[in-house]
């Protein structure tokens, strides 16, 4: 039993070592994707299908990329895509479920494994990053290139094990503070604003009492939403101020000079994410079958090379998003599984609060708002590599959570004693 927990941490480590080494293969594999298809064709004929399908969310996640699948399979049949591409696109997908059901079956026996994955996903980033050419990189796109990749497994790292220790969450939550604006001022802005906000979502989870999450009244949920919005748009200004300043780099000053209206949120993140205006003029031209696996047009690729010089948008229409991207390149049921996975996300965050597990609160708050930055405003890399692992760890935190929340609720309930009385008449005879 010792040897099978030492051999599942390696191979997590081992996965996590591997994930940025790539292999070609009609099109491009990273060496952990192979490691976990091995790994789970391997394990299924021990009974793993049960335990794979008896896992919360596995049933509708399953249906809905298969869904997907299909979707993609009609829609490159209706727009004649090639051969290969169109083992291209159904190997993007088909990889993306294989990743989620490989790691329920890695982790399900021991999630601490996750700690071990993200150690060996930490010593890859760096590996990567000293070999790469580090001189000529410009300094606003330093942070991002060759910081943030295993600063951020180093800061989760030291965030998980700090609140093993008992080291209270409000406490631990102003860590992300200093690296959050680090980030922000060497040129990492969404990254850095990730991890801020997940500091908060970790301070606000275990800071005490909190079942009233997605449960208020009509007016709290109003005054609260304009309370919101408002300190997001003067959050907003300030931003723009500093970016306009300099003082978050070139590249920021650039991005806002570019919109027609720097103070408005829209037309900022239209300058900063050109695939979205592209991905919708896509969605517009075929919104039902979409356009098919890696579909190529000039008119897409002209309109997105005014600000970029990406080898991606010389292969592809442009789409930087991962729900846009299934909408354009699978059509409308690709859409789907996005949604379903955004509105999970959600659901876990909702059950870390409500539970005494601060590494759950953490996860989950990170997993929300990593996830919904990166489902709408990054390729499907993300969805291929970064995602999985913290869907499924989150995925078995969540049952373990409602599991003992449902053994508490059933201690709590005493069943009432079976003692029929005697019917008054059969008294009164006696």
């Amino acid at each position: 039993m010792q040897l099978t927990k030492v051999i599942g941490h390696l191979l997590a480590f081992a996965v996590g070592l591997t994930l940025e080494i790539e292999y070609e293969f009609i099109g491009t594999l990273r060496i952990s994707e192979i490691m976990l298809l091995v790994y789970l064709i391997l394990m299924l004929p021990f009974g793993k299908v049960k335990d794979l399908f008896a896992t919360p969310f596995a049933v509708p996640v399953a249906l809905l990329g298969l869904l997907w699948l299909g979707s993609q399979f009609m829609s490159d049949v209706a727009n004649h895509t090639s051969r290969v591409n169109l083992l291209k696109g159904h190997a993007n997908i088909g990889m993306i479920l294989v990743s989620v059901a490989a790691f329920v079956v890695l982790f399900k026996p021991d999630p601490n494994r996750f700690a071990s994955y993200l150690l060996g996903l930490f010593f890859c980033r760096i590996i990567n990053r000293v070999r790469g050419v580090v001189d000529e990189t410009a300094t606003t796109e330093y942070w991002d290139r060759f910081v943030a990749s295993w600063a951020s497994c180093g800061l989760i790292l030291l965030m998980l094990f700090l609140l093993h220790r008992k080291y209270r969450g409000s406490y631990v939550a102003l860590l992300t503070i200093p690296y959050g604006c680090a980030s922000i001022l060497f040129g990492g802005r969404s990254h850095g604003l990730a991890y801020l906000l997940t500091g908060v979502g970790l301070w606000y989870g275990t800071r005490g009492s909190t079942t009233n999450f997605l449960n208020y009244t009509r007016r709290q949920f109003m005054w609260g939403g304009v309370a919101l919005f408002v300190a997001a748009f003067l959050v907003f200004q300030v931003y723009v101020f500093f970016g306009l300043s300099g003082m978050l780099g070139d590249k920021a000053r650039m991005q806002l000079k570019s919109s027609r209206n720097p103070y408005n949120p829209i037309a900022v993140v239209s300058a900063g994410r050109g695939g979205l205006q592209v991905a919708f003029e896509a969605i517009a031209d075929r919104p039902i079958l979409g356009h098919g696996s890696k579909a190529y047009n000039r008119k897409y690729i002209t309109r997105a090379m005014r600000d970029t010089t990406s080898e991606e948008y010389l292969r592809s229409i442009p789409v930087h998003s991962c729900i846009f991207g299934a909408w354009v390149f699978s059509g409308i049921l690709g859409v789907p599984f996005w949604i379903a996975v955004l509105w999970i996300h959600v659901l876990f965050f909702r059950s870390a609060i409500n539970s005494n597990h601060p590494q759950f609160v953490l996860l989950s708050a990170f997993l929300l708002v990593d996830g919904v930055w990166n489902i709408f405003f990054s390729p499907h890399g993300y969805a291929r590599y970064a995602w999985p692992p913290f869907f499924v760890v989150n995925i078995l935190l969540y049952q373990a959570v409602e599991q003992k929340r449902l053994v508490s609720e059933s201690e709590t309930v005493q069943p009432e004693r079976a003692t029929p009385s005697t019917p008054q008449w059969v008294a009164s005879e006696v």
